[in-house]
């Protein structure tokens, strides 16, 4: 086998922590949502088209997809880039790491949503399970905060662009869940509001753009051998930001024109910010590629070119050349390279 000796499922990087739990959630609920794809395709091809296949129906019956709780899925490995990167950037363990595993596995549990379908179930957003598996998603992600907080404040790390994209794709997250959390209260009467779903689902996205573009930046010179452009990354965190406040926050103001009438006569202004911050957030996805590209054609970066790497790939050359280890390393921790440098000091 080629499993490193050693290696447990507690001891695995938080991101791959994360990819298994996001899998994991979406194993479960995509097969329902290409149910709802094949029963819309059925119903609207052959024979006259009923109220599961007409047009005006469609987007109703996938809709659940892209609302909480199952829109949180897709935050799912953010949260694992987050804390890695984070992690490594600022040269210190995570001194909670085991609170982060459950954080992390618990905020999957509470992201599956494939039966709260207001297609076929009206009254679902109605039901204290919605509201409580909304409320409750908070609890995990400030974990998560918590434990990345703690992070920055005993490791002290240098300013890098994948630390700043890291942080925003954090805030994104935290914004897009604390205002889902509104939602579960029905005085406010938000779960109706167009607006404030399209809001929410904005700031998903940047957090997923953020989270994407921190991945690209912290692991292309891995990748690509190559250093890529700082600058570039940096102006990014910038558009990434502006946009994902620009795309979210009027439309999330605009979903409480529902309780407050005053807002909807700000309806069209808020609606035509949030699009500047649609293009933003595309940009934003542009600039990410461009990171990429601009990574294959700096400097050398060298095995660890964050020179605090805890994880194994950073033991091995830049790229990773086929059976890049000789011998299968045995690890003892979920961070093998601070335990070899601990060693090293010790001798």
């Amino acid at each position: 086998a080629l499993r490193t000796p050693g290696m447990r499922l507690d001891r695995v990087p938080l991101f791959t922590w994360a990819f298994i739990v996001g899998g994991s959630v979406w194993v479960l609920t995509l097969p329902v949502l290409l149910g709802n794809v094949v029963l819309i395709y059925v119903d609207h091809h052959y024979g006259a088209a009923t109220a599961f296949g007409s047009a005006g129906s469609q987007w109703v019956q996938v809709s659940w997809i892209a609302s909480q709780p199952q829109v949180y899925a897709l935050l799912i490995p953010v949260l694992g880039l987050v804390a890695d990167a984070i992690a490594t950037i600022a040269g210190v363990r995570q001194p909670s790491r085991n609170l982060m595993l459950f954080a992390i596995g618990a905020f999957g549990v509470f992201s599956v949503g494939a039966w709260a379908q207001t297609a076929f179930y009206p009254e679902a957003r109605n039901e204290a399970l919605w509201a409580a598996m909304v409320l409750l998603i908070v609890l995990p992600t400030l974990l998560v905060a918590a434990g990345t907080g703690a992070v920055l404040r005993s490791g002290k790390p240098p300013i890098k662009s994948p630390l700043l994209l890291a942080i925003v794709a954090l805030l994104f997250v935290l914004l897009a869940v604390l205002v889902g959390a509104l939602a579960a209260f029905t005085p406010l009467e938000l779960r109706g509001s167009r607006a404030f779903g399209t809001g929410q689902f904005a700031a998903v996205l940047a957090a997923v753009i953020a989270g994407a573009a921190a991945g690209v930046t912290y692991w292309a010179p891995k990748m690509t051998g190559r250093v890529g452009s700082d600058a570039i990354a940096k102006l990014n965190v910038l558009v990434i930001l502006g946009g994902g406040a620009l795309a979210s926050l009027p439309l999330l103001i605009l979903g409480f024109s529902v309780r407050f009438t005053g807002l909807a006569d700000a309806g069209d202004a808020l609606e035509t910010v949030a699009i500047l911050g649609d293009g933003l957030l595309a940009l934003g996805a542009l600039l990410t590629l461009l990171t990429l590209l601009a990574a294959t054609r700096g400097t050398p970066a060298g095995d660890d070119p964050w020179g605090s790497g805890q994880s194994l790939e950073w033991a091995c050359a830049s790229p990773p050349p086929l059976a890049n280890f000789g011998e299968l390393p045995v690890i003892v921790s979920a961070q093998p390279l601070l335990d070899a440098a601990d060693s090293t000091k010790g001798a």
